[in-house]
């Protein structure tokens, strides 16, 4: 079953269908899949094998990346949401939000400001938190990414006792 879901999934972002993609990783919890095995098992080798046919087979286009990692995002902060513990590698647990950089070109300042108030409320409770960017475009004005920082070590101190 998880094979014809892996196969499904790749081909719905192979062709930057996000509707469709979507569809198969509702179907897959639906079918029980749990939201650990659907990043771990889908989702991460997706991307990574997109990479590699971008980069090494040269089998896909920037369009198909974009709309990948895009769908990656949406996907996965959905399913963390539904984890049952905090994802724990070389045995430490780690939460990992990232703004739509993309968004960073054309938001306003309070939107901005929203968003990483947003990503920073949702991660942080559990504790080990890093607040991120991911391809930053050379487009996004830079008062933009100063209010993005400015608004991330505002919202995103943990109070250290020290």
């Amino acid at each position: 079953m998880l094979e014809q879901i892996i196969k499904a999934y790749n081909e719905a972002i192979f062709d930057t269908d996000r509707e469709q993609a979507l569809k198969v990783i509702h179907d897959a919890v639906a079918q029980g899949i749990s939201p650990e095995d659907v990043i771990f098992k889908i989702v991460v080798p997706a991307i990574e094998q997109m990479v590699k046919s971008i980069s090494e087979d040269f089998d896909a286009n920037l369009a198909q990346h974009f709309m990948t990692s895009q769908i990656a995002a949406e996907v996965t902060e959905e399913m963390l949401s539904r984890f049952k513990t905090a994802p724990v590698i070389a045995g430490r647990g780690l939460t990992c939000g990232v703004i739509n950089d993309i968004r960073l070109i054309d938001w306003t300042r309070d939107e901005i400001r929203a968003e990483v108030r947003r990503l920073i409320a949702a991660g942080m409770p559990g504790g080990k938190f890093l607040f991120g960017t991911a391809v930053m475009p050379y487009q996004i004005p830079e008062r933009n990414i100063r209010t993005m920082l400015a608004a991330a070590y505002e919202f995103g101190s943990y109070n250290r006792g020290d």
